[in-house]
């Protein structure tokens, strides 16, 4: 994970979560989007982890249903993550928007 601010990189730090297409970040709290194919649909999914010091731990990980406990039926599209929250929307349909918050 690499951190920017104004004056340039801050810092590099290893991640064991990969192909992340969202982030969201509560202090030492972040919550990765990651998405698939699965079973002929589309699958989204959280991958949890703590940032302790110079390493990244993951510490959970949890499919993401949509209301009526519905899987997606296309890519996240959006994925504008902001503080602890992080907003996207179904491939096709920018006007509907969900948002996952984290709970820390």
């Amino acid at each position: 994970m690499i951190e920017i601010d104004g004056d340039g990189v801050r810092s590099v730090t290893p991640n064991p979560v990969t192909r992340g297409r969202g982030l969201a970040v509560s202090g030492a709290e972040l919550a990765f989007l990651r998405q698939h194919r699965a079973g002929g649909g589309f699958r989204w999914e959280i991958h949890r982890a703590r940032r302790q010091g110079e390493a990244i731990t993951e510490t959970d990980r949890e499919n993401l249903l949509l209301p009526g406990d519905r899987h997606p039926t296309g890519w996240a599209g959006g994925k504008i993550g902001r503080d602890g929250t992080l907003w996207l929307h179904e491939d096709g349909d920018p006007r509907r928007w969900y948002r996952y918050e984290m709970n820390t």
